[in-house]
């Protein structure tokens, strides 16, 4: 059985809140983009994969779809929540105003 060391325990904790402060600038980031477009009367967008080997099969078929930005897109059919490029954990998706 391995030792649980204090400098471990903190290390974790670290690496959890980064994770989520980081999370919060990307939805951050967005709400700003999508108050911004609507703003200038934008409401679609055009969705965008890296095009690499890493990117998930769901959203490979997304590739290039139009998607609302009050909706956005159903990208796992398993579990069918609506989802904004970037919004599945470690997804690396775009997005361009139409």
């Amino acid at each position: 059985m391995a030792t649980i060391k204090p400098a471990n325990i903190a290390a974790k904790l670290a690496r959890r809140v980064a994770l989520r402060v980081n999370r919060a600038h990307v939805l951050s980031r967005r709400k700003v983009l999508f108050k911004s477009a609507r703003r200038r009367g934008k409401f679609f967008y055009r969705w965008k994969t890296r095009k690499d080997n890493d990117v998930r099969h769901t959203h490979k078929a997304l590739e290039g779809k139009t998607f609302n930005m009050y909706t956005g897109a159903a990208v796992n059919n398993k579990y069918p929540q609506f989802k904004h490029p970037g919004d599945d954990f470690n997804c690396r998706c775009g997005f361009t105003w139409l």
